[in-house]
């Protein structure tokens, strides 16, 4: 049996509205809303984790520099696979977010708020 994360969830809506097999009532919302702010922990850890490796990115960089140029140490963090998976780590926590945010609004909707 799979483990439950925030992956999965997003994985299974994505699949469901894909295969036009998404009819989603405000009790799914809430639920899977709860599921996803449970879990929102441990993706925030992971940015967290990635933010600081990415820093540390930079100032490696900039040490590696004789003239500090903050501008190159930058884009060299940006184009770094690295930075590019702290990116994606963000807009997924981002989009959680926004998912719980959307389902208290179809909640308070339901209940004729």
């Amino acid at each position: 049996m799979e483990k439950i994360t925030v992956d999965f969830i997003l994985k299974t809506l994505q699949e469901k509205v894909e295969n036009k097999q998404a009819q989603f009532d405000a009790n799914f919302f809430v639920e899977t809303a709860l599921k996803l702010n449970l879990l929102l922990g441990d993706e925030q850890d992971t940015l967290a984790e990635l933010a600081q490796e990415v820093a540390r990115l930079k100032l490696t960089y900039l040490e590696g520099q004789d003239k500090r140029n903050v501008s190159e140490a930058r884009l060299k963090v940006e184009a770094d696979p690295k930075y590019l998976e702290y990116k994606k780590q963000d807009m997924k926590c981002a989009r959680v977010e926004e998912f719980i945010r959307i389902a208290k609004k179809l909640s308070d909707r339901a209940q004729g708020f």
